[in-house]
């Protein structure tokens, strides 16, 4: 049985777990920190991003993190291995980092070719940044900086309001 940790691990912290078993049962889920990685365009969600992680037992198979960003959190991805993909742990992380973002508001971008991944965010109450209509408290640098790097139509933001959050709790159900 999947669990999902009640802890917000430091990348460092989550890298030492995760790739202390995966380099031993399979090289190809080797992960390196956000900084490094060549998706990653900007320096939002590198600096200081916290993990949430899925255990089957001992044996890390999913993480998703975030960034406090003082006024907005940003959205640090989300990685599931391949066998443990569509039993909807992805869906779990994300609400629990969702629940986390209390009543700030956040940002991430889509750099996954499936637009199933995009309608999932959607579906849970993020939208495509709209430059006249920026979540109070992101910046419209960082917004700017985002869809520089990504294409605006791939930049979500999240800003929970009444009736995001009565949907989002809905969709949890």
């Amino acid at each position: 049985m999947v669990r999902l940790s009640n802890t917000l691990y430091p990348e460092e912290q989550m890298l030492r777990l995760w790739n202390g078993y995966w380099k031993n049962n399979n090289k190809e889920y080797v992960k390196v920190p956000r900084r490094e990685r060549p998706t990653i365009k900007t320096s939002l969600s590198t600096v200081n991003p916290l993990f949430y992680v899925a255990f089957e037992g001992e044996i890390p198979v999913a993480y998703s993190g975030l960034e406090d960003n003082g006024s907005f959190y940003a959205s640090a991805g989300t990685f599931v291995v391949p066998e443990y993909q569509q039993l909807g742990i992805a869906g779990k992380l994300i609400d629990k980092k969702m629940d986390k973002f209390g009543s700030k508001p956040a940002i991430t971008f889509i750099n996954n070719l499936e637009p199933y991944w995009k309608n999932f965010f959607l579906r849970r109450g993020w939208e495509v940044v709209d430059l006249n209509n920026i979540p109070e408290g992101i910046p419209e640098k960082i917004v700017q900086e985002e869809i520089n790097a990504a294409g605006a139509e791939n930049v979500l933001v999240y800003k929970r309001g009444s009736i995001t959050k009565a949907w989002f709790n809905v969709l949890k159900r």
